[in-house]
C-alpha cells in the first residue's frame, strides 16, 4: 500500500506579502463576506453574519463569487473596496 502525504504549506519563503494590519475595531464598520460556493461556507458565513451584526457593525454584505478562484480581477477588487471597509475572505489555519 502506498500512502501520499500531501502538506499544505508554502515551501519557506512562500510569503510574498506582509499581512495586512488588524482594524482596531469593527463597530460602525461594513463588512464584506466572500462566498465562494465551498461546499457548507455559507453556513459558516450565517454564522459570522449574525455576530457581526450583533457586534455594533454596520453592515454585513454577502460577496457571491463562485469562481473558487484566489485572485480577483484589479477592477473587481477596487470596486468592491469602495462599498466597504474590510472583508472575510475565507479560513486561515
Amino acid at each position: 500500500m502506498k500512502v501520499e502525504l500531501i502538506v499544505p504549506v508554502a515551501p519557506d519563503g512562500g510569503q510574498t506579502k506582509a499581512v495586512s494590519s488588524r482594524m482596531p475595531s469593527l463597530r460602525g464598520k461594513v463588512v464584506g463576506l466572500l462566498d465562494n460556493d465551498w461546499s457548507s461556507y455559507d453556513l459558516f458565513l450565517d454564522g459570522i453574519e449574525r455576530h457581526l451584526k450583533g457586534q455594533a457593525v454596520k453592515d454585513a454584505r454577502r460577496i457571491h463569487h463562485p469562481q473558487r478562484r484566489n485572485v480577483l480581477p484589479k477592477a473587481e477588487l477596487d470596486a468592491l473596496a469602495k462599498q466597504m471597509d474590510t472583508a472575510i475572505v475565507g479560513l486561515g489555519a
